[in-house]
């Protein structure tokens, strides 16, 4: 593991510790603090990224050029958009993963997060991850 993965996991677990409260599963299908996001789809959306960590970090060739962050997020439509209805700000996964239920999400993420630490303790994870040029997460 590097320098850099033990916060990673640290914040991780936090943000799964925070959206797996009974608080969360009392309120999920209420509207969030966010425009046009239950607490379920929000919940979903901020721990989706554990999901997409475990997607990304396995060893693999890629011929894909590497981005930094700030260029990513430069790129990223979401970042500017005008409009929460702008193609950029679709809700539609996390809609879909809010509809599977709370044991789903904290089911996915606790795997997800199993798997993440599982590479980076063993070395299976890249030491740079290719950001794919995905606007919508």
């Amino acid at each position: 593991m590097t320098t850099l993965d033990r916060p990673f996991l640290e914040s991780a677990r936090i943000v799964i510790g925070l959206a797996a409260s009974p608080p969360v599963e009392k309120r999920w299908q209420a509207d969030s603090l966010l425009p046009l996001m239950s607490v379920g789809m929000l919940a979903c959306h901020v721990t989706r990224q554990v999901g997409w960590a475990r997607e990304i970090l396995p060893v693999a060739a890629s011929d894909a050029p590497i981005d930094e962050a700030a260029e990513h997020y430069r790129r990223a439509e979401w970042v500017t958009a005008k409009s929460l209805d702008h193609p950029a700000n679709d809700r539609s996964l996390d809609e879909e993963d809010a509809g599977a239920g709370y044991a789903a999400m904290v089911d996915r993420c606790e795997s997800a997060l199993e798997d993440v630490e599982q590479m980076l303790a063993s070395g299976g994870a890249q030491p740079v991850v290719t950001i794919r040029g995905r606007t919508g997460a």
